[in-house]
């Protein structure tokens, strides 16, 4: 059967070991999450229930400013709107990218007026389930939202990237989307995924700092274990510190 909401739920946020900041941010029950971990072992579901990755970019700390704009801006919009929003799968999606699309020009002005923040920008992954249950998956970048099913992990978003648009074979990892950046040229991945999840499920929202350092099968391997959810997040963040550490990791893990 369709669980509507998540029982419990995770998210960790650590800068890792290379690099001076920790340009990550998390969102969940009403918590940003940065440079620590959080856990639910129930959640008190407020309405609608958001949770979030975005992963910053740009010189000092124009990345963590951008990240920070995107979750904020996202949740004060987010929260202001009629509860009925998220009855209609065209209403949420209209929405979500008006919203987003308004904090992408928002992130691009403050870089503008500052030169210090040139071409900050950030990505974004997250979720939404509305009082009904309805549930829905935004995306910009190559944050990743990964469904862990039936002991199978399958990935929901597509990276905006040149690897990814261009050519599996193309070298570069390079961005082709994300709020800010510099660039006008803008979209917004949206889509349902309340008829995907069910009861036992577990919702993975990652940065590439965790994504790009553990691999799938590793992924797998952690998430079928017979432990709590917290000891699968610092499973999964050991694992990302043993192979490098070299970016920021963060992400979130909801559990049907």
């Amino acid at each position: 059967m369709n669980k509507p909401f998540p029982k419990s739920a995770v998210a960790v946020s650590n800068i890792g070991l290379r690099r001076k900041e920790n340009q990550d941010i998390a969102f969940l029950e009403g918590e940003y999450i940065r440079d620590k971990s959080i856990v639910f072992e129930e959640c008190i579901v407020t309405y609608p229930f958001i949770a979030a990755v975005a992963d910053g970019m740009g010189g000092h700390a124009a990345g963590e400013i951008a990240s920070e704009i995107a979750l904020k801006g996202l949740e004060i919009t987010i929260k202001g709107l009629p509860s009925e929003t998220w009855d209609d799968k065209q209403k949420a999606s209209d929405k979500i990218t008006e919203i987003i699309t308004g904090l992408h020009y928002e992130i691009l002005d403050i870089s503008k007026e500052n030169s210090n923040m040139e071409k900050m920008g950030t990505t974004l992954t997250g979720i939404i389930v509305g009082a009904t249950g309805n549930k829905y998956m935004f995306h910009v970048g190559d944050t990743r939202l990964y469904l862990f099913q039936n002991d199978d992990l399958t990935q929901l978003t597509r990276d905006h990237s040149i690897k990814r648009e261009k050519s599996v074979s193309f070298a570069s990892n390079a961005l082709v989307n994300s709020m800010g950046g510099g660039t006008d040229k803008f979209y917004v991945d949206f889509l349902e995924i309340s008829e995907k999840v069910y009861a036992g499920d577990l919702l993975l929202l990652s940065s590439d700092g965790l994504h790009d350092l553990v691999t799938y099968d590793e992924i797998i391997e952690v998430l079928n274990m017979d432990t709590s959810l917290q000891e699968k997040s610092q499973l999964l963040l050991q694992k990302a510190l043993d192979g490098g550490g070299y970016d920021n990791i963060t992400f979130v893990l909801l559990e049907f």
